[in-house]
């Protein structure tokens, strides 16, 4: 809502009136927000995306092995394990910044959501340790017990690569205001007022004033009622 400030001004012996446009505190806050992009989105969404990558890496790193391939088999798992220190790096950093990111939605899919977080988490804590001795144990050529390491470190690696982005989506698919299922419904309650917007100034229905009489009063009328709409079919497609 755009609102003017009337001031009387005084100035060589004459009074003059001034209109000033002002906005709300509401309105100051929102060009703020819309101009800023989640940083916990975006350290989420990367961090998910190199967890993905990790379990295609791990996979086709386990798969080398088998064959046979021991050199391709230790550079997909060094790529792996670069991967993993990118995102515990930022992991902790989005940890230390912003905390923990709650999630609002139905209690049965949040539910589900702590139960795979929780065994996530769980699974990543023992990790850790097992990938790094693994890790030791066969650049050092110690193939026996790396061996022997590897067939407890391999399988929970790739679980918890793969929960990760698992997590990811229930939290941004279901659980996040402005993300996922709730951007498609504030989109799907935002189509009757685009509807109502065309239907009052198009065709037949257009009425004084209307489309006929005044095509800027159809355009005014019609974004603002497609305005919300729009915002939320972008916001549920780019997860942003």
């Amino acid at each position: 809502m755009v609102r003017f400030r009337q001031a009387h001004i005084k100035k060589f012996g004459r009074t003059t009136t001034k209109f000033d446009r002002t906005t709300t505190p509401q309105e100051s806050h929102a060009g703020k927000a819309g101009a800023t992009i989640d940083p916990v989105f975006v350290i989420a969404a990367t961090n998910a995306t190199l967890n993905a990558i990790s379990a295609v890496v791990i996979a086709r790193a386990y798969r080398r092995i088998r064959a046979g391939d021991v050199a391709g088999h230790r550079r997909g798992m060094l790529l792996a394990a670069g991967l993993q220190a990118v995102f515990l790096i930022l992991y902790l950093t989005k940890s230390v910044l912003y905390g923990t990111t709650p999630f609002e939605g139905q209690a049965a899919i949040r539910l589900i959501y702590l139960v795979i977080l929780g065994a996530h988490s769980l699974a990543a804590s023992v990790t850790a340790p097992l990938v790094l001795v693994a890790l030791v144990l066969g650049l050092r050529g110690r193939y026996d017990r790396h061996r022997r390491v590897a067939r407890w470190a391999y399988p929970i690696w790739f679980f918890t690569s793969v929960t990760g982005p698992l997590t990811f989506l229930l939290l941004y698919g279901f659980g996040r205001p402005g993300y996922g299922v709730q951007a498609l419904a504030a989109l799907v309650q935002g189509l009757p007022g685009a509807v109502a917007a065309i239907g009052t100034t198009w065709g037949p229905f257009a009425g004084a004033g209307g489309i006929w009489t005044d095509p800027g009063l159809f355009l005014t009328q019609v974004l603002a009622g497609m305005g919300p709409t729009l915002a939320a079919l972008v916001r549920m497609v780019t997860w942003a």
